[in-house]
């Protein structure tokens, strides 16, 4: 899996599942997740290979 693809899965998880934002102090921005939305992205990819 690219890193593209992986990028557009992790959209679809909702922050409330634990997908942040981290803001630096310029306009750069990052993904970040606890580890209930690791283990969901997990799922996810899981899926998809199916």
């Amino acid at each position: 899996m690219d890193e593209e693809r992986l990028h557009d899965l992790a959209l679809y998880i909702e922050p409330e599942v634990g997908r942040l934002w981290v803001y630096s102090t310029g306009e750069d921005a990052a993904l970040a997740f606890t580890r209930d939305c690791i283990e969901r992205l997990r799922e996810l990819i899981a899926e998809e290979k199916r």
